[in-house]
């Protein structure tokens, strides 16, 4: 059954260009693991497989993925010319400059250009609190910490959820690796906060108290607002079946609405008071207004630095430079210094093909017409 599923794939990447993308993790087992991806021209659309997957017997040093990606190239027949792109994570040992595995494969893959992958670089945007929501979060991981330290604690929180008819019976683990968790576990725990103060009581914890501040649960229902809309951001990058979530294009056009959106939150919470942009942190301040002005403060203060964090990990917009993809007749095909000869002779048969310009304008008219309607 594998050779069946595998003799396909090989066939068409040996007839095609492709570009992979290298993730290198650590099983349950310790033990290091590279998986390799890959994706491809076929037909009319993209592909994308996974390629191998591989341990690392040793170190997890650049040369040592390297052997290994170089071994799959080699045992599949492929060749180092036909690879025009490489994703990987921004980890040293994969974008250094001088012996990072991006080197060692531009030195066999001239055409290769390195990507830094997506998701990534928005999860890492994400990841820098300020010292209010990283204080709320370190109460919050302590307090789930201290609900499932042990079999007991973890049965008998469910009965006491079961006894108050909540919809749920147990906290979520708050993991760094999976990058979802975070907005995951604050939901949970926001949703079940009158249960964990009921059972921080009983036990005589010391972080009942933060449970009873209205400035405490007020962030925390930001926490999980916030982490719900990057989780949301997040999860619209990826999936196999979304076509138009492989487009580069559609994905900067998402990073720059999401952008767009912080600035208008910092504003909306910082001249008129309004967080109905944040479900239930508005659904909170609708039933008391006491914590209203210290929960703005910080609210502005990581709507600000989070927009920082993606200026930094996204600061450049290729849609500018690569505009003529998409609407080729919007390009003077003269001022395009990069393009080779060939390519601008290419550009100009196609905006000088007015056949072309009609189909294309009643196509785009559809769409309007599609979404306003």
């Amino acid at each position: 059954m594998g050779e069946v599923i595998e003799h396909p794939l090989y066939a068409n990447l040996e007839a095609n260009k492709f570009v992979i993308q290298l993730d290198e993790s650590m099983d349950i087992a310790q033990k290091a693991l590279i998986l390799i991806f890959v994706r491809y021209r076929h037909g009319d659309d993209f592909m994308e497989d996974l390629l191998a997957r591989d341990e690392l017997q040793t170190k997890t040093t650049a040369a040592e993925i390297f052997a290994v990606v170089n071994k799959h190239i080699a045992l599949h027949s492929l060749r180092w010319e036909d690879c025009v792109g490489v994703c990987t994570d921004g980890a040293a040992s994969m974008t250094g400059r001088r012996s990072g595995v991006i080197k060692l494969i531009q030195d066999v893959a001239p055409e290769a250009s390195w990507t830094h992958c997506f998701l990534h670089r928005e999860a890492l945007a994400a990841k820098e609190m300020s010292p209010g929501l990283a204080e709320v979060m370190d109460i919050a991981v302590k307090t789930i910490n201290h609900l499932r330290k042990s079999a007991l604690n973890s049965r008998l929180f469910a009965e006491l959820c079961k006894e108050q008819d909540a919809e749920h019976t147990t906290v979520l683990y708050f993991a760094a690796v999976r990058w979802l968790s975070k907005g995951d576990a604050m939901a949970r725990l926001y949703e079940l906060r009158d249960q964990v103060l009921a059972f921080l009581e009983v036990a005589r914890s010391d972080l009942a108290v933060y449970y009873k501040n209205n400035k405490f649960i007020g962030t925390l229902a930001y926490m999980a607002d916030i982490f719900n809309l990057l989780n949301n951001l997040n999860i619209s990058f990826q999936g196999k079946t979304n076509k138009q979530a492989k487009s580069m294009f559609v994905m900067y056009d998402k990073m720059a609405a999401f952008k767009s959106k912080l600035d208008l939150w910092k504003r909306r919470v910082q001249t008129n008071d309004e967080f109905d942009m944040f479900e239930n942190l508005d659904d909170l301040l609708s039933k008391s207004v006491e914590e209203r002005v210290d929960i703005k403060d910080v609210i502005v203060e990581h709507l600000v630095n989070l927009r920082k964090r993606f200026d930094e990990y996204f600061p450049v917009d290729p849609r500018v430079e690569k505009k003529w993809i998409r609407d080729p007749y919007s390009v003077d095909v003269q001022q395009c210094c990069s393009f080779s000869n060939r390519l601008k002779e290419d550009l100009i048969d196609i905006v000088s093909d007015g056949t072309l310009e009609t189909v294309q304008e009643g196509h785009f008219s559809k769409v309007l017409a599609d979404s306003v309607s």
